[in-house]
């Protein structure tokens, strides 16, 4: 008995007529329903339903928005008029229905995922419109070639900090530039605990497909814990490594990799004394390092020295390398282009010719007096030294007569050089911060030595006020446009002079020396080193 009365059931007619694709006789049984027993909310839905079927749209919507005002618990009437109107391109009124939808407390907490998806899709059809309709030339940035605008997000992302999310949500335009731009996901910087960088870290390797090219740690703990989870699959990617802890690491600390350059800066006061390993995934071959800098941190040089080939740049400060660990280094790399090392001043050269070093364009040494004999530099252009002494330096100075554009001597005890005069072609010169004072050299720039000098650091030092102003006076005269050219302008006029720190220098001279020198620099006397 129950069977025919589901047979003689409107509603189970229309869903059979429905199922079985005859959505217009469907239509009508619920119709004719729907006007002798009043509007129920599977009799809209169905009928609804068979409209959209048919593609007809306007009056599938109908029937949804009457769902909506009898039925407004009901997340699928929200849902599917959403989507209608997205369809008949009614983009403002799709999104004001799927944020109702949201709002209105329904009965199904998953249709929340379904109701956002909706308004996410209308948000971006409304603004893909919107894009349409606008001329070409309305804003400069859509113009530009997606690679681009791409190098530009990494700018912004690696030299400004700007979070990559911060732009990816601009637009989804800018979002997909963004994710297609490998390059942004090449660097990944550890910056905290493990516990708390996780789920960054993991969404970070999963976008650059575990490929991380350039990693930065700033916590041993976060670097641990990624070496734990994808050190081994993905160090043999990494070209450039930098570290940077500030917390105590353990002695036999060290990380499979074989990068391209390596930075390493430590400011530990409990590892005096302790020399790291710096291990890599091959055994035997010589590194690709061309570039190492080590700040703070002293790692066991004797066991890799013989495996450092070609560096380009080697940086050791905060430490001192010993000679029989640096000459191998530099025989092995002649083509390295910047050296910057602080010996041991008690030790003794152990070469017996000048290593040539051909293609060395900066050197910055400390107590390397015993070091400079060794070396033979005809590229050099920068020199800076720090607790030497200057004729010896340009004594030992290989070849003769170099052409240096920058020198500098820093914390010199002795500053005399009667036999021979600096370099003509300096146009950087600095006394920083030595014990004797650099009056004469002062005077002897004023006469006419180092005619191309535009930059002179006498910072730190007690140079006398009356020398800088027969200086200035002599390479900088006064300018008139009337005025024939004095005899000071064959030479290059001063544009910096750095007199921070000079405790005989008064601040009363500041006024005049910067009517006639386009920068100077002047802080008051940090110490008092009588």
């Amino acid at each position: 008995m129950s069977e025919d009365s589901d047979e003689q059931d409107p509603l189970h007619a229309g869903i059979a007529a429905y199922n079985s694709g005859q959505y217009e006789f469907a239509i009508d049984i619920i119709s004719d329903m729907i006007e002798e027993q009043g509007p129920g909310y599977d009799e809209l839905e169905l009928r609804a339903s068979a409209f959209e079927q048919l593609g007809v749209l306007q009056e599938a919507f109908w029937d949804y928005e009457r769902l909506i005002q009898l039925f407004p618990d009901r997340y699928l009437a929200y849902l599917r008029a959403s989507n209608i109107l997205l369809e008949l391109k009614q983009y403002d009124l799709a999104i004001d229905v799927a944020r109702t939808g949201l709002l209105r407390k329904t009965q199904d907490p998953q249709g929340d995922d379904l109701l956002n998806a909706a308004l996410d899709a209308a948000l971006v059809a409304r603004y893909d419109s919107r894009k349409a309709s606008l001329p070409v030339t309305a804003t400069f940035i859509s113009k530009l070639p997606y690679d681009i605008l791409g190098h530009i997000f990494w700018q912004a992302i690696n030299n400004y900090n700007v979070p990559d999310l911060n732009i990816m949500l601009v637009c989804r335009e800018w979002e997909q530039v963004v994710k297609d731009m490998p390059t942004i996901w090449k660097p990944l910087v550890l910056d905290s605990s493990w516990v708390e960088i996780s789920a960054r870290v993991r969404a970070w390797m999963e976008k650059s497909h575990r490929r991380v090219a350039d990693l930065r740690a700033q916590s041993l703990d976060g670097l641990t814990g990624w070496y734990e989870e994808y050190g081994s699959q993905s160090s043999r990617h990494l070209e450039h490594i930098t570290f940077q802890f500030s917390a105590n690491i353990p002695k036999k600390f060290y990380i499979e990799a074989d990068p391209v350059s390596f930075i390493w800066r430590i400011r530990n006061p409990y590892g005096e004394g302790r020399k790291y390993p710096l291990k890599t995934t091959g055994r035997k071959a010589p590194f690709r390092l061309k570039e190492l800098t080590l700040c703070g941190v002293t790692i066991d040089f004797q066991t890799i020295y013989d495996r450092l080939k070609d560096l380009t740049k080697l940086s050791i400060e905060g430490s001192e390398i010993q000679c029989v660990h640096l000459f191998p280094i530099l025989q092995a790399s002649p083509r390295i282009a910047t050296l910057e090392v602080t010996m041991n001043h008690n030790e003794e050269p152990i070469a017996t010719t000048r290593i040539l070093l051909f293609m060395l364009k900066e050197l910055r040494i400390g107590q390397g007096d015993h070091v400079i004999k060794c070396l033979e530099v005809p590229s050099l252009r920068k020199l800076t030294t720090s607790y030497m002494h200057l004729e010896q330096i340009f004594r030992d100075l290989m070849p003769e007569d170099l052409p240096l554009t920058s020198f500098g001597l820093k914390h010199a005890q002795s500053i005399e050089m009667s036999n021979c005069s600096l370099p003509p072609t300096l146009t950087s010169l600095s006394f920083a911060g030595c014990y004797a004072k650099p009056d004469d050299w002062v005077d002897r720039i004023a006469a006419g030595e180092c005619p191309l000098l535009t930059h002179l650091d006498v910072s730190d030092t007690k140079v006398g006020p009356e020398c800088l102003i027969r200086l200035v006076q002599a390479r900088n005269p006064p300018t008139t446009t009337t005025a024939q050219p004095s005899s000071g302008s064959q030479f290059a006029r001063l544009a910096n002079l750095n007199l921070s720190g000079c405790g005989s220098f008064k601040p009363r001279f500041l006024p005049w020396f910067r009517t006639r020198v386009a920068i100077v620099i002047w802080t008051p006397v940090r110490y008092d080193r009588d």
